[in-house]
């Protein structure tokens, strides 16, 4: 009877204990598991202080051996708890688990039918088929474990787990070799009762923490893991709904682009050639006017679709040609053709050095750049002076470019913002001077796709300055243009044998420049990268495509045409 009163406190205390952390565990999943623990421990102590007290219904089986209905009522509703318990951290499916728990409700009542049936026939095929259920349930035990060790993701849970399977292999074979034991003779009968409530024990208090323990870990680890392929997942999609939304827009920009340029083509070249036709006696000077100023506005339009389409390209690679430009006739080009949109009060300056060799570059995209930042300066300089400064550097080894204006500045805050596509200084800029903010990002991009680099310094009241330094050769060059471009470069007093030296470029740190056939030739982005879309290939002049800068090369007249991708 002392030993029933041991197992009764263990029992009473683990249920006490399990009670407790139902009402102090932090979590849904702890609070549940210990409720269910709870369980188990209940039942076992009510099962022995029945006994205890005497109200327990005792009887001898058909052995001989001490029966306890009570414990096989006990056994029937805690060991298929556990199991449905341990069945959560496995990939058990449901028809699995209620498999598990039929074969354990059959090892259970055969097990109580064996016990009371008189030694015979029948009692070994209840007896065998007790034992076969048992095996089967430990063997699905065995899977549900080792199921949830392959997925656990650290040794400590997967330590956890192989002490929980190795203790029930253990404590359960303890259950059928007691109840053999207390059956199989005078000799060894007393230690049947004593080891199944070892057992009961074992299996209650051991083994079914060490299952709640592993449960909660397993649990928090799974959704874990869930909640991290979920993300993963919703990351993946929404990076297919980016590129797919990209790639879209892109094609709508090019077919509207393309759509809306031809029209306009042909707007432009109609009213030029009307109002070129303004002799006659019969139109008047008002309307030489009107025309003039459709002609004015078809470029301007022009123009910021043709920002549009290069901000397009910029993402898929913009394609180069290499030939040498004369950055003094460059600016003066642009300042030709931009001057008349300046305001009364602004005078234009330029100062070119006298000794400027050329530099291998796109000259229609530097004409682009030129013309974007110049268009910004005159555009929001209302009185004072733009200046543009060309010089070489101190290496003689880039042309540098500065615009200087008396504009209405930009705060500092502004400045980084301005180099992205679409970004004026604040929204009242753009309903004043109009512009797309595609200007100051495209000439980014395309100083950059030459290698160059592009700065921006700005202050509120102080003016703008901008400065462009190209390369006077690029890492790789067309080796078709080697021979002109050494003969201007010692033209202009310079040491081209310097230059091109591998012995300075290794003391500056940097690969010297080497020249290429046209095929080989591959240009990438530039020291900041400019995002052009990585490579782009380099076109002889035979290959270019046609050049979509027209508004730099517009009539002096229209001073809409290098403005209209203004920042």
């Amino acid at each position: 009877m002392r030993v029933y009163q041991y197992s009764e406190a263990a029992f009473f205390t683990a249920m006490v204990l399990n009670m407790l952390s139902v009402f102090y565990e932090e979590t849904q999943d702890k609070r549940q598991l210990a409720l269910l623990s709870m369980l188990i421990k209940g039942l076992s102590w009510h099962c022995d202080y029945l006994i205890v007290t005497g109200k327990a219904v005792v009887v001898y089986d058909a052995y001989g051996a001490l029966l306890l209905p009570s414990r096989y009522v006990q056994w029937s509703c805690t060991t298929p708890t556990m199991l449905f318990t341990i069945s959560k951290i496995s990939d058990f499916n449901d028809a699995e688990v209620a498999f598990t728990m039929a074969a354990d409700f059959v090892m259970i009542v055969t097990g109580f039918v064996s016990a009371m049936t008189p030694p015979g026939v029948m009692s070994v095929v209840f007896v065998n088929t007790s034992f076969i259920a048992f095996y089967i349930v430990l063997y699905q035990l065995y899977r549900m474990l080792a199921s949830a060790m392959s997925e656990a993701s650290s040794a400590h849970a997967r330590n956890g787990l192989n002490i929980t399977l190795v203790s029930s292999a253990v404590i359960w074979h303890l259950f059928p070799l007691g109840w053999c034991l207390a059956r199989m003779g005078p000799s060894v009968e007393w230690l049947g009762e004593p080891l199944q409530l070892t057992a009961n024990f074992g299996a209650k208090v051991v083994f079914s923490s060490c299952i709640l323990y592993n449960n909660y870990v397993t649990l928090q680890q799974r959704r874990v893991q869930a909640q991290l392929a979920q993300e993963h997942a919703d990351r993946i999609r929404m990076v297919a709904d980016l590129q797919s939304s990209l790639r879209h827009k892109d094609e709508f920009i090019s077919v509207i682009g393309h759509e809306l340029r031809t029209p306009l083509n042909a707007v432009i070249k109609l009213s030029s050639a009307i109002a070129g036709n303004f002799g006659v006696p019969a139109y008047s000077a008002r309307h030489r006017l009107w025309m003039e100023t459709i002609t004015c506005s078809a470029r301007h339009l022009l123009g910021i679709i043709n920002d549009i389409i290069t901000m397009k390209a910029a993402r898929s690679g913009i394609h180069l040609k290499q030939e040498l430009v004369h950055m003094g006739a460059a600016v003066a080009h642009v300042l030709r053709v931009l001057t008349p949109m300046a305001q009364r009060d602004v005078v234009v300056e330029k100062i070119v050095a006298k000794t400027l060799p050329p530099i291998v570059a796109d000259e229609r995209r530097v004409i682009q750049v030129l013309s974007n930042i110049l268009s910004n300066a005159l555009k929001f300089t209302e009185h004072g002076k733009v200046c543009v400064r060309v010089r070489m550097d101190k290496a003689n080894r880039h042309v540098v470019v500065k615009v200087q204006d008396t504009g209405c500045g930009i705060p500092k805050d502004d400045v980084d913002a301005l180099m992205q596509p679409f970004r004026q200084a604040d929204m009242t800029v753009r309903r004043k001077y109009g512009g797309t903010g595609l200007g100051l990002s495209i000439a980014q991009q395309l100083v950059h796709t030459h290698h160059g680099t592009i700065t921006l310094e700005s202050a509120v009241g102080s003016g703008t300055t901008v400065v462009v330094t190209l390369p006077v050769l690029q890492p790789q060059t067309v080796d078709a243009l080697q021979a002109p471009f050494a003969a201007e470069y010692a033209a202009a007093g310079l040491s081209y044998e310097a230059l091109v030296s591998p012995a300075a470029a290794a003391a500056r740190g940097e690969r010297p420049p080497v020249f290429v056939p046209a095929d080989a030739v591959q240009v990438g982005g530039g020291a900041g990268g400019g995002g052009c879309g990585g490579r782009a290939p380099v076109r002889t002049p035979q290959e270019t495509p046609r050049s979509s800068l027209d508004r730099a090369r517009a009539p002096h007249g229209c001073s809409g045409g290098g403005g209209s991708s203004a920042a």
